[in-house]
């Protein structure tokens, strides 16, 4: 029972986090630590400490450059206006994102990371086209800790549902 309580631990937290990003466009550092703590728990627990550092060192390479490749495109796009840059990511999603890579090997967070940015650029057409019919103004903000949040829940869940099976 324990091991299949593990696979949605982390999900505890984020619930909250979901919540409180699509209200208010805020996350509680105390919900992102909380989170942070779970994922680590989690993780530890289902794969094994030294799988577990493979994970951070790996995942965070790669968050690592894309970074930089995101930095540099906003960096261009705003034609080397910093200030402007850190309106498009806040610094929670950015924590987030990094706090979930104990739990994926690295083809799996790149593919995770992949299918999180679909869902949030679904998220916004379908925002936009609602607003658009509504007739009122759409904000131009993905909350990416509901989308990215999502999407984990979602895995979460089917890997439950295999390791059940």
């Amino acid at each position: 029972m324990l091991t299949y309580c593990i696979y949605i631990f982390p999900a505890i937290p984020l619930l909250f986090m979901i919540i409180s990003d699509l209200k208010h466009r805020t996350i509680a550092i105390h919900w992102l630590c909380l989170f942070a703590v779970a994922v680590i728990f989690s993780a530890i627990y289902k794969m094994g400490m030294e799988e577990v550092l493979v994970n951070i060192i790996s995942n965070t390479v790669l968050l690592f450059f894309m970074f930089i490749w995101i930095f540099m495109w906003l960096y261009l796009k705003n034609r080397g206006n910093v200030k402007q840059m850190w309106g498009y990511i806040g610094g929670g999603d950015i924590l987030f994102i990094t706090a979930l890579v104990p739990l994926f090997r690295l083809n799996e967070y790149l593919g995770f990371l992949i299918i999180s940015c679909i869902i949030s650029l679904l998220w916004l057409q379908i925002n936009r086209f609602i607003a658009l019919e509504n007739h009122r103004s759409c904000s131009k903000d993905i909350p990416l800790v509901s989308t990215t949040g999502s999407v984990y829940i979602l895995y979460s869940f089917v890997k439950l549902l295999a390791h059940a099976s």
